[in-house]
């Protein structure tokens, strides 16, 4: 697979590109300032450090000029004194910034800082401190994880022989019911926690584990992103190496969209742009962490992603194959009708009146009759068929078994993941235990098991077969920027000029009365009359537009009405427009987003649009496929495709202006852009009003 291109644009950190973080996990010299043998929590972190070094024949150095002995180990007073390099310099002393200066000094490859104290608190004292900590951390050419972490990362993790996953999260307790996972058998091969994240962030773990052969799948919680660039990189190395990325992603806000100018603006929060950046790159956000480890454990266990999207359901119940095709359905998974050649295999094997359509219900005898590998086998080779999900159950003493035959069989074929869903009273059940241990995927209730079909379906590999796409950072308009916002006369002249076609309309004068008269027999009634003024942006809100306008007498009347409603303003011009219709009015825009950068967005149109509340995003770059997924996934959506016998609306060109619009976000040029109505008709689509805030403060003469 080619590699994905980053162009960095800008380091939030000072370093560019990926990270070798090797020698941090698997360090063969680490010194620990602040080591102790009898003051907690530093003696017991000081024995895990230990155990991490002698399990991979390392040397630990403790450091505490008050103490002969650590454990047994010989201590040093100052960093100074260990001797040769040092990988890791782990600080559990308080007096962080002093001990820095002998990491300055020492100059180690890596260095954890366990201390909290600084930017977590929100105090100006902290956030300065934090920056003093990071100048020196670059000083030394060391980098950091922390403050406000643990060791996490450094913990023996058990020997297992089952794929493993990565765990990478911003908290140590939310990491901590994810580890707890072992005890259910699943083994981890990395598990870091990032606390403030000064200098390394999650997402630069991400890119080391996605790149690492015994990592299958890798887990997050994550509570915010602060670069952009290291985002897309661990974006780029889960695609690259077909790693999914499975998160729970808190922390949701509308901040950042308060203070927008344009609708677009307002409906393209931080986290609305986040779920796009996911859905873009195969990564999959889920709710909570039960179904964080059952998705992921999932993922790095299946052999095989699904050929097809059809989902096929056998279970011994039928209430259960209702419930679980109604948990599936409301997800937006498709849960197919067997092929008649498939249903004549099945009911050979089945009385009737078990069910063969899809889901299947196999009665529950048929396992006791040892037939439970012969059905899903039947089931497997329908073509239609991409994921198959198990509930099991054992309502009898006798059917676990065969239950726990036909899952290991379904799992061995190899060909299409296999899902098993748990519907047995506890993860201590022994059919439970030997499905995990003979690794079979296996999930603890319906929901996590349609969600592990979901990020099957969008996995990284799977959405990008042949060539992944450039990662590329895109950086957002600076908020300090000179921002000027064109007028609407001017807006539409200048989409224009960027190849968008806007509604058929004239400018006057706003003094000159019968130039206004000329310009409505020229344009034709009914038409639509527009104030233009400087600052005005909303028109809808202050009574400066007026559609269906019948004669020259209601226009002179319109436009007395405006002047008098916005005196407030300087009112220089008028807009009188055709009354264009015969469409579904759409909401386009662009919009900034501080971590991601420009982001496109596609919704529904006109004055409620943020009412309605219906829209699509992307984030840069993106084609002519991700265009039409963000028209697809609108529930407005019929209303484009020949709604109760109206022609089908031009849905390709909606697609071309969303390309347009990205390519236009691509350059710099605009902060925001508001094209809102876009009229879509069965022969294309017209801008009907629209407004631009572009980059600086020189602009076309005629704003």
């Amino acid at each position: 697979m080619s590699a994905i291109t980053v162009h960095e644009h800008s380091v939030e950190s000072g370093h560019v590109g990926e990270v070798d973080l090797t020698r941090l996990f698997h360090p063969r010299t680490l010194a620990v300032i602040g080591a102790h043998d009898s003051k907690a929590p530093f003696d017991f972190m000081f024995k895990q450090l230990a155990g991490r070094l002698e399990n991979e024949g390392g040397t630990i150095y403790p450091i505490n000029p008050k103490l002969e002995t650590v454990f047994g180990y010989r201590t040093y007073a100052s960093l100074d004194d260990v001797p040769g390099e040092v990988d890791v310099v782990v600080i559990l002393v308080s007096d962080v910034l002093g001990s820095m200066e002998q990491v300055v000094r020492k100059r180690p490859a890596f260095t954890v800082v366990h201390a909290s104290g600084f930017s977590e608190g929100g105090s100006a004292e902290g956030r300065a401190a934090e920056d003093r900590l990071r100048e020196l951390a670059r000083r030394a050419g060391t980098r950091l994880v922390g403050p406000n972490t643990n060791m996490n990362m450094f913990e023996v993790l058990p020997e297992r022989d089952t794929p493993l996953f990565g765990l990478a999260t911003q908290s140590g307790h939310q990491g901590r019911p994810l580890a707890a996972a072992q005890e259910l058998g699943y083994g981890m091969s990395y598990w870091v926690t990032t606390g403030n994240e000064a200098d390394l962030g999650l997402a630069d773990f991400v890119a080391f584990m996605a790149r690492q052969d015994d990592t299958k799948a890798i887990a997050s919680y994550v509570e915010g992103f602060g670069s952009g660039a290291a985002l897309r990189r661990a974006a780029a190395a889960s695609i690259e190496t077909g790693t999914p990325w499975v998160l729970v992603k808190v922390g949701t806000s509308d901040q950042g969209a308060a203070a927008a100018m344009s609708h677009t603006g307002k409906l393209a929060g931080s986290d609305a742009a986040m779920d796009a950046f996911f859905t873009q790159h195969g990564i999959h956000r889920v709710h909570d962490l039960d179904e964080l480890l059952d998705v992921t454990s999932v993922l790095s266990r299946v052999p095989a992603l699904p050929g097809a999207d059809g989902v096929a359901i056998i279970s011994a119940s039928g209430g259960s194959n209702a419930h679980l095709v109604d948990v599936a359905v409301g997800a937006g998974l498709t849960v197919p009708e067997l092929s008649r050649e498939t249903q004549e295999k099945l009911r050979e094997l089945l009385p009737k009146p078990l069910a063969t359509r899809n889901p299947v219900d196999n009665g529950g005898y048929s396992l006791l009759k040892g037939l439970g590998s012969r059905i899903v086998d039947i089931v497997l080779d329908d073509p239609a068929v991409g994921i198959l999900l198990l509930p099991v159950s054992t309502p009898l003493p006798a059917m676990g078994p065969p239950i726990e035959e036909m899952a290991l069989h379904a799992h061995r074929r190899g060909d299409k993941p296999v899902i098993t869903l748990s519907l047995l009273p506890s993860t201590d059940d022994p059919v439970y235990r030997a499905m995990v241990s003979g690794g079979v995927p296996v999930v603890r209730n319906m929901r996590n098991g349609v969600s592990a079909a979901r990020a099957l379906l969008n996995h990284p590999a799977r959405r990008y077969p042949d060539v992944p796409p450039a990662v590329a950072p895109f950086v957002p308009v600076p908020p300090d920027a000179v921002r000027t916002v064109l007028s609407e006369e001017r807006s539409l002249s200048w989409l224009a000029e960027h190849g968008l076609d806007p509604v058929r309309h004239v400018v006057v004068d706003a003094g000159d009365e019968a130039a206004l008269e000329t310009a409505g027999e020229a344009i034709g009634y009914p038409l639509v009359l527009k104030a233009v003024a400087d600052g005005l942006v909303h028109k809808s809100e202050r009574g400066a537009v007026e559609v269906g306008i019948a004669d020259a007498g209601e226009l002179r009347a319109a436009r007395t009405t405006m002047l008098a409603g916005l005196s407030d303003l300087t009112v220089r011009a008028f807009l009188v427009a055709e009354q264009a219709s015969g469409g579904v009015e759409l909401l386009v825009g662009i919009s900034q987003d501080p971590v991601l950068g420009p982001l496109v967005m596609v919704g529904s149109g006109g004055t409620e649009a943020e009412a309605v509340n219906d829209t699509a995003i992307s984030v840069l770059p993106f084609d002519e496929r991700r265009a039409r997924e963000m028209v697809d996934s609108l529930r407005m959506r019929p209303l484009l495709g020949g709604w109760r016998g109206r022609p089908a609306l031009d849905i390709g060109a909606v697609v071309r202006t969303l390309c347009t619009l990205g390519e236009i976000a691509a350059r710099g040029e605009v902060a925001e852009l508001d094209v809102n109505p876009l009229l879509v008709r069965p022969d294309g689509v017209v801008m009907l009003d629209a407004v631009v805030s572009v980059v600086g403060s020189t602009v076309a003469e005629g704003n």
